[in-house]
């Protein structure tokens, strides 16, 4: 069985920029009982899980080194050019 994202990042905002509800099961982090739900829910209903699991191939290829490396470069590129565009004052 795939690992359920939970703990920590269950309702951080900045992991849901990344995943969605569609992508992954949530559960408050340290709420065992909300953790059984998830569980029985799967249990009840394994199309849930292989509907998230087609999805996740998706976030593996949007999320890959190579795209992330690239918004990054882009970044610090732009960045760059705005400190070469606007030097510090001097004294």
């Amino acid at each position: 069985m795939p690992r359920l994202p939970g703990g920590s990042f269950a309702y951080d905002r900045r992991f849901s920029y990344y995943m969605s509800e569609q992508e992954c099961f949530f559960y408050p982090p340290g709420d065992a009982e909300a953790l059984a739900a998830v569980l029985d829910e799967i249990a009840e209903n394994p199309s849930l899980l292989e509907a998230r699991r087609k999805r996740l191939s998706e976030v593996r290829e949007r999320l890959s080194w190579q795209q992330e490396k690239a918004k990054y470069l882009s970044i610090l590129n732009t960045l760059a050019r705005r400190a070469v565009a606007t030097p510090a004052p001097l004294g």
